[in-house]
């Protein structure tokens, strides 16, 4: 029978290979640590340019709108339209964005069906217009961040980019619900 080798010669050789598997796993969990935080981070970064864009979309339907409301007489003005002109894309969440703008584009499909018939509508048909070209502007943004929520909301939930998120404190994206007000126009 042979007489079986040591896996090390010596007690010195096992310490040093076994402190260089150790550090070499730990090198590899930081470096999977670190690609999660830096991907989860583009992604939310990404969402938040797109998001951005749709704020900027929504303040330039807000701006003809008031400037339509401008051209009306006083008594046509109802104070439904007053609230729904008072949304400011600026610095709110998704949800409140999302609410702000289909109340808005109900308000503003009733004005549309009330002044059409009046004398005055050639003159707020271009606003009407305006409009509606932002609002198909709109379309795409919205599509492309809920698309970037989603995946970020799954990637942030995969192993174990979770851990990464857990410890940052990445929450879950918001998406924009506004698809029913992005509708066409007769």
């Amino acid at each position: 029978m042979s007489a079986k080798k040591p896996l090390f010669p010596n007690r010195r050789s096992a310490i040093i290979s076994i402190a260089a598997i150790f550090l070499m796993i730990c090198f590899g969990l930081f470096a999977i640590d670190r690609n999660n935080v830096n991907r989860l981070t583009s992604y939310q970064q990404k969402a938040m340019i797109q998001y951005e864009t749709v704020q900027a979309l929504v303040e330039k339907r807000i701006a003809y709108a008031k400037t339509l409301v401008g051209q009306l007489e006083p008594d046509q003005v109802s104070p439904t339209l007053k609230d729904a002109l008072s949304l400011s894309a600026l610095d709110v969440q998704p949800a409140r964005l999302s609410a702000g703008y289909i109340a808005l584009d109900r308000v503003l499909e009733v004005l549309q069906k009330a002044v059409f018939t009046t004398a005055q509508y050639p003159v707020l048909a271009p606003y009407f217009d305006a409009m509606y070209a932002v609002e198909q502007e709109l379309e795409n943004p919205v599509n492309q961040y809920n698309a970037l929520c989603e995946y970020f909301n799954q990637q942030k939930q995969a192993f174990p980019a979770r851990w990464a998120a857990e410890r940052l404190g990445f929450a879950d994206l918001e998406l924009i619900a506004i698809a029913p007000a992005l509708k066409g126009r007769p």
